[in-house]
């Protein structure tokens, strides 16, 4: 749906959406990797000790940097493909895309709740 949607939205033809996808995809990639290195598996947050604390701190500050570096490099990339005005316009259809996602499952579990 997204690919569809980031396509469509840029008005993407073949030959931007080829050079485009790999620089997306791998940025994609590294976002997601970093976000499971952000899910602590300490199942009873209320137990851990204050240095258990701080260390989980330091290591969420740290994934925020890698984070903010990863799209950099991702705007780094595009700029070599795509205007500054368009990489803006995919920042935003970013925003609106997960939003729509939210939107959409929040409808569906409204749904499923009035059924019962």
């Amino acid at each position: 749906m997204k690919v569809a949607y980031l396509t469509q939205e840029l008005n993407m033809d073949a030959k931007l959406a080829e050079k485009f996808w790999p620089i997306y995809n791998q940025y994609e990639c590294a976002k997601s990797d970093l976000h499971k290195k952000e899910h602590f598996e300490s199942e009873n947050i209320e137990n851990i000790t204050e240095a258990e604390a701080e260390k989980m701190l330091t290591e969420f500050l740290n994934i925020e940097k890698e984070e903010y570096t990863v799209k950099k490099e991702l705007y780094t990339q595009l700029k070599e493909i795509m205007s500054a005005r368009e990489i803006i316009k995919l920042h935003k259809l970013e925003s609106d895309f997960n939003r729509k996602l939210i939107k959409e499952y929040r409808a569906r579990k409204e749904a499923e709740r009035n059924k019962k």
